[in-house]
């Protein structure tokens, strides 16, 4: 995962219902942290992804849009 002070891992619990029986469950998300303030800038990884090929553009009417596959982009160094 890429290091940044607006993230963090978060522990979620709950529960599900599966073929009538209920179930208790945890999960992991790497979520924001929406006490602090944050103004992301990714064009330095958006340019490291032009460079290695990875992010993919096409122009469309209102601009350019702009793509990766999620694993190669989280691995970009």
């Amino acid at each position: 995962m890429i290091d940044v002070s607006y993230r963090y891992d978060k522990l979620f619990r709950g529960k599900r219902v599966l073929n009538g029986q209920e179930h208790e469950l945890s999960w992991g998300y790497y979520v924001r942290d929406l006490s602090a303030p944050s103004f992301p800038d990714c064009s330095e990884l958006q340019k490291l992804g032009v460079e290695q090929e990875i992010v993919k553009s096409a122009l469309l009417d209102i601009g350019k849009v702009r793509c990766a596959p999620i694993p190669e982009y989280f691995e970009l160094r």
